[in-house]
């Protein structure tokens, strides 16, 4: 219904004005500055990818992609903190839609604003790192297996295969959003195709980066 897309896009807005009011107020913290010369350091794309990184700050690529990008118009801190507040302000639509399949338009406008004021959500919404970028892919990739589910076809798995895979190329974290994932499926007993096309996805998308992945963490 039209009120109940007003009413998400409000919820929205105001999560938007909650976290653009810190976006400044602080200079980067070590975790973030981080992050920032981790994204800029390399001279190529493929250096962020694969380049020698400080052991107790191994992560993952993707956002140090996003980030490498978002930099290179600005390094002002509420500019680099943005995309931190767009992916958490994102995953209130996500879940209104995830909660609104499965339990109805009631319960999905209170999870909505829940998501809006949820500490951490907020929290990691005005810092430049991955945890905002995690947590839209993976509420994504559950909101997506729930359609799988609901719906099947091959794309919906197939989506949801990629939103797993985006998860684990944020964070090491995305691994066990996507084996939590899994098991949520594998209890639907008449629908272990998508199971298994959800699994052939990840699959095929994740491990041939495992082997990077191993030497990156050898030579860092």
């Amino acid at each position: 219904a039209r009120w109940e897309w007003a009413a998400v896009a409000g919820v929205t807005l105001a999560a938007v004005a909650l976290r653009a009011v810190y976006l400044s107020q602080s200079s980067l913290e070590h975790l973030e500055v981080t992050y920032l010369f981790e994204s800029i350091k390399p001279e190529s794309l493929w250096g962020v990818i694969t380049g020698r990184q400080a052991a107790e700050q191994m992560h993952q690529p993707l956002f140090d992609l996003v980030l490498r990008g978002w930099a290179g118009q600005s390094l002002d801190e509420a500019w680099l903190r943005t995309p931190s507040l767009m992916f958490t302000c994102l995953c209130i639509p996500v879940v209104w839609t995830l909660v609104r399949d499965e339990l109805g338009p009631a319960p999905a406008l209170q999870a909505a604003a829940l998501t809006a004021v949820a500490p951490l959500l907020v929290w990691y919404g005005r810092d430049c790192t991955p945890y905002g970028l995690l947590a839209l892919m993976s509420l994504g990739a559950m909101a997506s297996a729930r359609q799988a589910l609901a719906t099947p076809s091959r794309w919906r798995s197939v989506r949801t295969g990629i939103l797993l895979a985006l998860s684990f190329y944020t964070h090491f974290h995305g691994g066990w959003i996507a084996i939590t994932v899994g098991l949520w499926m594998l209890r639907e007993r008449d629908k272990r195709q998508a199971l298994r096309e959800v699994v052939a996805t990840t699959a095929v998308l994740c491990l041939p980066w495992i082997p990077a992945l191993l030497d990156k963490l050898l030579i860092s």
